[in-house]
């Protein structure tokens, strides 16, 4: 799952996908 992946939630992901929240260079090549 692309979540676990990135050591993120699911909920985050979402959040993310919709706009809601500004992913960090650090979360995307962690």
């Amino acid at each position: 799952m692309l979540a676990g992946k990135m050591g993120c939630t699911q909920q985050y992901i979402s959040k993310v996908l919709k706009g809601k929240k500004n992913m960090s260079l650090e979360t995307m090549i962690a």
